[in-house]
């Protein structure tokens, strides 16, 4: 018995009696051996997964990543079937696609036609530029180490080089966190927890009894000495002058909340959640005409304080941060009043939730404050002024901290460029393997002041875009894409 010849794999159907013009099927059987596309015919409304039950998916097993046609012959077309496909086709993660709708007329030439419709993907392959850097040469990920599965830990991180002008930011961070350590020591997880059940009780009081009785009231100085006596108990009555205060001064886009939740982590025994203090970004600017609410969420309130206000309370950013990091976001854009409440607050670490009144909670945080604006210079100028800031609550930061611009990393640029190139958010499915030499000196030669990591991110995600639209895993020059050429 004579052996079946194999089917060609590289398109479906893969007999030419399955296809009802002879000369669409030598034009697909052509196509398919001398560009490495593989095409699908699809002569009914159908969604992608009934075709993948019935139906092979001719992309198994093939090198990756592939460039795969569909030839919609159906018609009329449900829009619904295209969809499913898109998205089923999305889920393969490893293919580029395009649809090709049949025409009524058919053409009197079908390579040509085919041709005409995708003519980017018939064009001479790129060839590779020398190479400028190999992705993982300098820069690894590791998902499987302990630290890099802390809770709160941003894999971005590996993009501040341990090297350079940013080595000078690190030993400043971390002469902080020693700091802050040795004041607030290690495993706080638990030790928050009992004094936050304390302070649950505060919170719900107010509920039962009318304020008129409050500061006379027997119950409510116990609940003030059980919350002193947990503080106490659990080692968060700590100097308050010891404790960091850090502002970060930096252009828009260098990476300043990256490095304030750098504060969060640190190495202990115990679960992931141990090796992560709490941390909580407050944005200043969306509370600019609303500090009435700054106030509930900063610090917290009573039940009953307000109509329609739980009656659990609330414990608000600092208490519910206790023990770890509150990361004031743009506070050069704070208003005088919100400027004043974290004054009063930098002085003695003292919470008092709206609507208690019993002796205020001492809740010790590491404050850490960013800006892009020229705040150290707003100092001088006169109250009232718009671009005024306090001098006292300047002066309150311990550790001010220079976060340099991209374009002053440059010598560092081959780390910064390989660790993005690691992340599947820049690099989706680590398709992109190589930057050629003249790809890697236009980006180096880019200017990054307006936007810094922002516009960094956009030019290599649509670089990486560029190159794998075209079944390449190599970065041309021409995949580089500067933000004025896009206009």
């Amino acid at each position: 018995m004579k052996n079946k010849k194999k089917a060609n794999r590289d398109f479906y159907p893969a007999e030419k009696q399955d296809w009802d013009d002879e000369t669409l099927y030598q034009a697909v059987k052509k196509l398919s051996e001398i560009s490495d596309i593989i095409f699908i015919k699809i002569t009914k409304n159908q969604d992608f997964t009934e075709y993948s039950r019935n139906c092979p998916k001719p992309w198994i097993s093939k090198k990756t990543p592939l460039k795969v046609i569909i030839l919609w012959n159906a018609s009329p077309i449900d829009p619904a079937s295209i969809l499913s496909w898109r998205c089923g086709l999305i889920e393969e993660k490893e293919i580029i696609y395009r649809f090709l709708f049949i025409p009524g007329n058919t053409p009197e030439d079908w390579e040509e036609w085919i041709k005409s419709q995708i003519s980017d993907w018939f064009l001479p392959a790129i060839k590779k530029e020398k190479i400028g850097l190999k992705v993982g040469q300098w820069i690894i990920y590791n998902p499987e180490n302990p630290f890099a599965q802390i809770a709160g830990y941003d894999p971005a991180f590996l993009t501040i080089p341990p090297s350079g002008r940013m080595s000078e930011v690190l030993d400043q961070l971390d002469e902080c966190k020693a700091v802050y350590l040795e004041v607030m020591g290690q495993k706080t997880k638990e030790r928050r927890k009992m004094v936050l059940a304390e302070i649950d009780n505060l919170l719900r009081f107010s509920f039962k009894v009318g304020n008129e009785d409050f500061n006379l009231n027997d119950e409510v100085n116990s609940i003030s000495k059980l919350i002193k006596d947990a503080l106490e108990q659990n080692k968060f009555y700590v100097d308050r002058n010891r404790l960091p205060k850090v502002l970060l001064l930096g252009p828009s886009g260098v990476g300043k909340t990256l490095i304030a939740r750098y504060l969060a982590w640190h190495m202990t025994q115990g679960t992931s959640d141990d090796q992560s203090r709490p941390f909580r970004r407050i944005p200043i600017p969306e509370y600019l005409e609303r500090e009435d609410v700054f106030e509930y969420d900063m610090f917290g309130w009573c039940a009953g304080t307000y109509t329609g206000s739980s009656p659990l309370g609330g414990k608000g950013f600092l208490m519910e941060s206790l023990g770890g990091i509150v990361f004031f976001d743009e506070i050069g854009d704070a208003s005088p009043q919100i400027q004043a409440k974290l004054l009063a607050y930098l002085d003695d670490y003292q919470v008092t939730p709206r609507g208690w009144y019993g002796s205020p909670v001492f809740c010790p945080t590491l404050v850490v404050a960013a800006t892009n604006l020229p705040i150290d210079k707003w100092t001088k100028n006169i109250p009232g002024d718009v671009n005024y800031f306090r001098n006292d609550l300047f002066r309150r930061f311990n550790f001010i901290i220079h976060v340099p611009s991209l374009n002053e990393r440059k010598d560092k640029f081959n780390l910064i460029i390989d660790a993005m190139l690691n992340l599947p958010a820049f690099n989706p499915g680590i398709k992109i393997k190589e930057v050629g030499k003249k790809a890697l000196k236009k980006i180096v030669d880019t200017d990054f002041d307006k936007g810094n990591f922002r516009d960094l991110e956009i030019l290599l995600r649509t670089a990486c875009r560029n190159a794998t639209k075209e079944g390449r895993s190599y970065i041309v020059e021409k995949d580089i894409i500067k933000g004025e050429e896009t206009v």
